[in-house]
């Protein structure tokens, strides 16, 4: 595009020379800009009247015959002398420089300075046009600033912009995506450059993503590693948003390429750690049914050796209980979660196991299950299973008497953030004075004291048998 300074200067310089050197005020007031006419040593003669506003000059006689160069300050000073000396042997001069009003306002001039000849050819006076550019130059200097913030922040974040044109020949990097690729900006741009930098074992996808993206007018994403020259692998994340023309058609793609190696490394790190913790609480699970295991082997050998019926009755009791614990955390030992187990397969494994043990040839005991699939962590498993174990234990001993069979009910139901445990015989109901803590058996009093650990409520009723129905917090 055509300088439009140049074109005045020139069109004005040309205009005076048609007038065999009068002065056309009429061509020269025209002008938008600053019009000067200096003599042959670069002393001002005139100035049009749109300069002295720019120049906010109130009376232009104290600066004729002031020289040029004074206008200007620091290097500038310089600059207007090569453009001077420019002009003086007939050529066009031009410069950039700073110059401050009359009244001290700093302003930018982009100021072309010319030669105006005589009817003799020869080179009379010098024209300077000079177009105040301080707004330019301070939205250039705002753009600047912004623009090495980018750079920063990108430098920073690790952050790279680039674009593919539709071609898929024609690219262009920023410095960030040089340094991420470990790159010199001689290395030219482009698909080639990429492909040789990414993982070969990466590769395939990356290029099928950018042809759709490209094929489709859809984003290009992805987590993909590349290979610097000196052979060390980074991880870098891509995105690329396509750019369509009038007709709809892709013809680039844009994005921005992050290198996100220190996160990659953070999560195998935390990867590795929560292996290792997880084998760790395995390992504790594992060793805490063991101890367990001994615990009751110990009171069963005890229970044996003891000439009371009763304490050995409840040393057996003792023993149920504690391999009860010991279940759990077999379970979570052996689970893929070894925080929370299945509860549902749990319970009705628990529930089949305690029939088997309290069941004879004399008594039949029918199992109805009725369990949603629930998980529970290890703080709620265990007081939850303890209290299935005691009232179905409860049940099957005292519930049936006389009787040759019989059937217990097992129901577990998810309610919102409630679960709702129900455990019912077909028995003979039992006493409502033992409903109550203070009056109950030893195992209805751990019972209560679970409900309490629980944070729950329990509830007796005595239709058709005894049924009792906890409700709690599922999650902890």
């Amino acid at each position: 595009m055509p300088d439009k300074t140049t074109d005045s200067a020139d069109r004005l310089a040309l205009a005076l020379a048609e007038t065999s050197g009068q002065l056309n005020l009429s061509i020269i007031q025209s002008i938008g800009d600053c019009v000067q006419v200096l003599d042959l040593e670069g002393r001002l003669l005139y100035m049009n009247e749109i300069g002295q506003g720019l120049l906010n000059i109130d009376d232009i006689q104290p600066f004729l015959g002031t020289p040029y160069v004074d206008f200007c300050e620091g290097r500038d000073t310089d600059e207007a002398r090569k453009a001077l000396a420019d002009a003086q042997q007939g050529r066009k001069g031009r410069f950039v420089g700073f110059a401050a009003t009359a009244d001290g306002t700093p302003k930018w001039w982009d100021v072309i300075i010319t030669p105006i000849f005589n009817d003799m050819h020869e080179i009379d006076r010098l024209l300077v046009i000079s177009r105040d550019i301080t707004q330019q130059k301070k939205a250039a200097e705002v753009l600047a600033e912004r623009e090495h913030l980018l750079r920063q922040a990108q430098s920073y974040a690790r952050i790279g912009n680039w674009s593919l044109e539709a071609d898929g020949k024609t690219a262009s990097w920023s410095e960030e995506v040089y340094r991420v690729m470990g790159l010199d900006s001689s290395n030219v741009p482009g698909p080639e450059t990429m492909w040789k930098a990414i993982h070969r074992d990466d590769l395939a996808e990356v290029q099928s993503s950018l042809i759709t993206a490209m094929k489709t007018g859809t984003e290009h994403r992805g987590e993909y590693r590349i290979v610097r020259p000196d052979g060390e692998v980074r991880w870098i994340t891509c995105k690329g948003a396509p750019v369509f023309d009038d007709q709809g058609s892709v013809i680039r793609l844009l994005g921005i390429l992050q290198d996100i190696t220190e996160r990659k490394l953070a999560e195998e790190r935390l990867r590795t750690s929560l292996q290792e913790k997880e084998v760790l609480l395995r390992e504790i699970h594992h060793r805490v049914k063991n101890n367990l295991q001994v615990v009751s082997s110990l009171l069963s050998l005890q229970a044996m050796q003891t000439p009371s019926a009763e304490a050995s009755s409840a040393l057996m009791e003792s023993c149920r209980r504690i391999q009860v614990m010991a279940d759990i955390h077999n379970r979570l030992y052996g689970s893929s979660d070894i925080a929370r187990i299945e509860f549902d397969v749990f319970v009705n494994t628990l529930a089949k196991d305690i029939i088997a043990a309290y069941a004879s040839d004399s008594l039949h005991i029918d199992l109805e299950a009725d369990l949603e699939s629930v998980t529970l962590d290890i703080d709620a498993a265990i007081p939850c299973s303890l209290i299935i174990s005691e009232l179905l234990s409860n049940a099957i001993k005292h519930a049936f008497p006389g009787e040759s069979k019989g059937t217990v009910a097992v129901a577990l139901k998810q309610h919102g953030e409630k679960l709702h445990l129900r455990i019912r015989d077909s028995g003979s109901g039992m006493p409502e004075e033992n409903h109550q803590r203070s009056n109950g058996s030893l195992g209805l009093k751990l019972v209560h004291a679970l409900v309490e650990q629980l944070d729950g409520e329990i509830i007796f009723s005595n239709e058709n048998g005894t049924s009792v129905s906890i409700t709690f917090a599922g999650k902890r």
